[in-house]
């Protein structure tokens, strides 16, 4: 899908500035042609720049996405640090656009991660030193299907209704892809093994009220195996992220407009 693929790193804005040259001359084609009106025969999508404008002197565009021209949008990276609860501490991307008459709207939600261990007395370490952050708790490991249908639809989607659910092979190998540059990384500090289970899903939901919508989310399980200092017996910690959860609401009885945007 398209704007799941364009809430990327800034490192893919060169990609992302030919689809928006792509739709720059598409879109001059058709205002060229009287036949053709803006809004009803074509949309004009514009690219938009989510922005750092608090870790850098000047403001640093993080990453993009192509939204149709004229919508609002609020958001951009936030910087977070709370000394009693520094596993929550770090950079967290939330941004949302909305159409002028709020029919259509997109919600792209920060990062979150969460942890577990084996080990019942280092689990419990983890569980008494837990400050309730938004950004980072303690809870077992899960996947994508299983986060949206347990976590995801009763906290974000306030208990919408899943229609449909499928899996997203392209951005399982995206994931795939970034673990592998860092689990190098990972085995010098002293890690025996680590392994890495992706999921990511596409799902359709519904509200009830007229709205519908299509849902976006990946899920990285890092399972690290260490060697316990004290008892020498072999122990496993489970870092969770869920780094690409993103909403695209719409009104029920203009779906093929919205598959359109999409």
């Amino acid at each position: 899908l398209l704007l799941f693929h364009l809430s990327c790193r800034s490192q893919n804005n060169q990609q992302n500035n030919k689809l928006t040259d792509s739709k720059t001359a598409s879109k001059n084609t058709m205002q060229n042609n009287p036949q053709y009106t803006e809004g009803t025969d074509y949309m004009v999508f514009e690219r938009i720049r989510i922005m750092d404008n608090m870790g850098f002197a000047q403001p640093v565009e993080a990453s993009s996405v192509l939204l149709p021209k004229g919508w609002n949008k609020e958001g951009g990276i936030q910087w977070v640090y709370n000394p009693n609860s520094p596993s929550g501490n770090g950079t967290y991307s939330y941004f949302k656009a909305a159409s002028p008459d709020n029919k259509y709207s997109l919600e792209m939600l920060p990062q979150i991660a969460w942890n577990w261990s084996s080990d019942p007395q280092l689990l419990q370490f983890m569980q008494s030193g837990n400050n309730n952050s938004p950004f980072a708790f303690i809870a077992e490991p899960m996947d994508a299907e299983h986060y949206l249908r347990n976590v995801f639809i009763h906290r974000e989607l306030n208990g919408a209704s899943v229609q449909s659910v499928q899996s997203n092979p392209s951005v399982i190998q995206e994931m795939q892809q970034e673990f592998m540059n860092s689990r190098a990384e990972l085995m010098m500090y002293g890690a025996a093994d680590v392994q890495l289970y992706p999921s990511a899903i596409t799902a359709r939901v519904s509200w009830g009220n007229g709205k519908e919508g299509i849902v976006m989310c990946g899920i990285t399980i890092i399972e690290t195996t260490i060697m316990n200092q004290y008892t020498g017996a072999m122990q496993k910690s489970y870092t969770t992220s869920a780094a690409r959860r993103i909403i695209f609401k719409f009104p029920s009885e203009e779906k093929q407009q919205a598959e359109n945007i999409l």
